[in-house]
């Protein structure tokens, strides 16, 4: 079960007011949603989050959280399995929305929370993308040397299946070791004038993962 967590945040991007962002208590679902309904409201927020529409974020991922919840309770079957997958991508949408408003700790419990959810599923494709999301959120620390070890574990993991790779299994494969070498690259690069932590931005894996999990 989920713990009740709040972030008070002080904005988002273009001078979107968000007031609270509550991703781990879920809202108020009255039954769950079929599998195909539940991968349009993840491939929504997913979406929106990628034309930088934060406020619809925020205001969707408790309801999406709560939806993707109630499928992987209610369903069986590779109807279960294919809910643990979008419960473990909204997630993986929480943690990197939380990264980019500077909740590194909170983004660390939604992207591992969101990997639990991937082993559940069995996809290693989906797994793999969870993966990415744990190294980001290491990354976003500042934990480098753990996010390359990371990183490293999950190349060995998805290695088998490189032989019979989908283009999806691909993609996913490849995105493992983007944000390790920005990360280094860009430290390699700062001055001591800078300070701060860079911040990488965050693609959307979840897309081919999406693709891959509607088959």
């Amino acid at each position: 079960m989920l713990d009740l967590q709040c972030v008070e945040t002080l904005g988002a991007e273009r001078g979107d007011q968000v007031q609270q962002l509550s991703p781990f208590v879920p809202g108020p679902v009255a039954e769950a949603p079929g599998v195909a309904q539940l991968r349009t409201e993840v491939t929504q927020v997913w979406d929106a989050y990628q034309a930088s529409r934060y406020g619809y974020v925020v205001a969707r991922l408790p309801q999406t959280l709560a939806a993707g919840q109630a499928a992987t309770q209610t369903h069986e079957g590779e109807d279960q399995e294919q809910s643990f997958a979008l419960l473990a991508l909204t997630y993986q949408a929480t943690a990197v929305l939380l990264t980019k408003l500077g909740e590194a700790d909170l983004a660390w419990i939604a992207a591992e929370r969101g990997f639990t959810a991937a082993q559940r599923c069995g996809d290693v494709v989906v797994i793999g993308s969870l993966f990415r999301s744990v190294t980001h959120t290491l990354l976003s620390t500042g934990r480098f040397r753990e996010a390359k070890q990371l990183t490293a574990d999950a190349a060995a993991y998805m290695q088998p299946g490189l032989a019979e790779a989908t283009p999806e299994y691909l993609s996913v494969y490849g995105t493992l070791f983007l944000a390790t070498v920005a990360d280094h690259l860009a430290d390699a690069c700062r001055t001591s004038a800078d300070g701060g932590h860079s911040r990488l931005p965050a693609c959307d894996p979840s897309a081919d993962v999406r693709r891959s999990s509607a088959r």
